[in-house]
């Protein structure tokens, strides 16, 4: 029944959303390749030192973080309130509890962010390995770039293992994109408007973005997912994205059992 469900579910998604968002984010990446190409690279270059998310000084990276929440949240993040509004949902709910209902809805939501942010990085970053060689950055030689223990995760493992340290980077992001999708979800049973629901994890980014800028604590490390989502970041520390990583998780899982019992009335 629950496989039936999802598949019912994957039927209802609309993919033309699902893939014009993928391709946004794709033609984001092969942008900043072509740019990249088209101005010269140094010998000294490796796929790890110009992939899309360690070469924060271009405007690709920008933009393609910053429009991250709401790119994950286009496939499915308005899947749920689409059909509680035209009353489908109700009709579902007379077979399935409303509780595992709306997880379902709540997975394919996850699944669909996951890989709309996931598929662009890793094209980018195999793109990088078709044209540049894949040798592992040096500390010296490639020291422009500016990798160190302040400004980047797990730096030694970024020198030591630099495309497991991607591997890890672009895990992270999916999984981002993931939650931002779930967080449009679970918000927009409260929301009317559907481009105003769909809109709030990036709300959410841009409000986390100007508190690091008003806080008034000098050197506080990143809160915002445009500093710490990218493998070269603003002041990013482990234990603090983690930390970010489960508050995200736990609101959507509060919302989500609000939205249980809103669905029931």
């Amino acid at each position: 029944m629950r496989e039936d469900r999802m598949s019912l579910l994957w039927s209802r998604l609309n993919k033309r959303w699902f893939v014009a968002a993928i391709a946004v984010g794709m033609a984001v990446g092969l942008g900043q390749i072509i740019v990249n190409c088209y101005t010269g690279m140094a010998n000294i270059d490796s796929p790890y030192t110009r992939w899309l998310s360690i070469n924060t000084d271009s405007s690709a990276t920008t933009i393609f973080f910053i429009l991250l929440p709401f790119l994950a949240s286009i496939p499915a993040g308005n899947m749920l309130k689409e059909d509680l509004d035209s009353g489908l949902f109700n009709k579902f709910k007379l077979q399935v509890p409303v509780a595992r209902l709306i997880m379902q809805y709540a997975a394919m939501a996850f699944m669909t962010g996951f890989v709309t942010i996931m598929i662009p990085l890793l094209l980018n970053l195999l793109g990088y390995l078709l044209i540049l060689p894949n040798f592992k950055p040096d500390n010296l030689l490639n020291i422009n770039i500016g990798v160190f223990n302040f400004n980047t995760m797990l730096v030694s493992l970024y020198y030591s293992h630099p495309f497991v340290h991607a591997c890890l980077n672009i895990l992270l992001a999916s999984v981002w994109g993931g939650l931002f999708s779930v967080f449009v979800l679970v918000n927009s049973v409260w929301i009317r408007n559907r481009f105003a629901s769909l809109s709030t994890a990036l709300v959410l980014e841009l409000i986390l973005m100007e508190l690091d800028t008003v806080l008034p604590i000098d050197d506080m490390p990143s809160i915002s997912p445009t500093d710490f989502l990218p493998e070269l970041g603003d002041r990013p520390l482990l234990w603090l994205t983690a930390l970010m990583t489960i508050a995200l998780a736990a609101y959507c899982m509060g919302m989500y059992k609000l939205a249980c019992r809103r669905a029931v009335l």
